[in-house]
Order: C-alpha cells, then structure tokens, then sequence
C-alpha cells in the first residue's frame, strides 16, 4: 500500500460487526464524497443514493448534495431559489466521465448524467450554465 493510499484510510478499532467484536483493524473508507464531519465533528457517513452536484457559471461556482433521486426540474429550481439565479433551460450542459460535454435538455438526460455518475463511483455531476 502506497502513502497516498495511507492518507485516506482510517483504522476502527474495538467496533462491533455482526453484533460480535472486531479482533483486528479494519479500515474505514474515509471518501470525502462519501463522508463529512458535522458540527460536532463527528464523522458522518453519507447516504448511498446522495450526488454531489457542481454548478458552474460564468463568475460563480456552487456545490450542492442532492439525493439522486431529485428530478432535473427539482435541480433547477434549487438552484434558482437558492442562489438567485435566472437559469436558461436551453444553455446547460455537463461533463461525462471522458470529459465529453453533453447538453441537458430533459429528464431522460439527467437520468444518463445520474447513471453515469453511479456507474463510475465518483456521484458528481459537473454541470454548466451560459
């Protein structure tokens, strides 16, 4: 195991599993997409079904964690209501998985941006508005 793979593994000891004791270390996935720490700084794992969503505009960049099973329409009107922002449904567009730039028009191809997004593990989706 390399040092970087060190940096994002944690060790859990004395934990429980199956309701018996855990006698050796088990590292715990420590993902920053998959985990956050709350106020307390409590380590909290995230839901499995939750994306990450970046929206790109021309002078800002806000990140939102949605779950994934938020429509596109749900997307857009979060963001506008969030954020203030006057949103041109016909200029958005997200970044596949090979970095190909791919227009979101309706639901079907936010349905293909989600799939994608889980296929490939990372739950983020790249979104752009011009």
């Amino acid at each position: 195991m390399s040092n970087s793979d060190n940096e994002n593994i944690a060790w859990n000891f004395g934990s429980e599993r199956n309701n018996g004791p855990l006698n050796q270390r088990e590292p715990l996935d420590l993902d920053p997409l998959k985990c956050i720490l709350d106020g307390a700084q409590k380590l909290v794992f995230l839901p499995a079904d939750w994306l990450h969503i970046i929206c790109t505009f021309l002078t800002h960049i806000y990140a939102l964690r949605v779950s994934e099973n938020i429509t596109f329409k749900e997307i857009l009107q979060n963001v506008q209501m969030n954020y203030g922002i006057v949103i041109n449904p016909n200029r958005i567009t997200y970044e596949n998985q090979v970095n190909d730039m791919i227009t979101l028009i309706d639901e079907e191809d936010w349905r293909s941006a989600v799939w994608e997004a889980k296929r490939a593990k990372n739950f983020m989706i790249r979104m752009f508005f011009s």
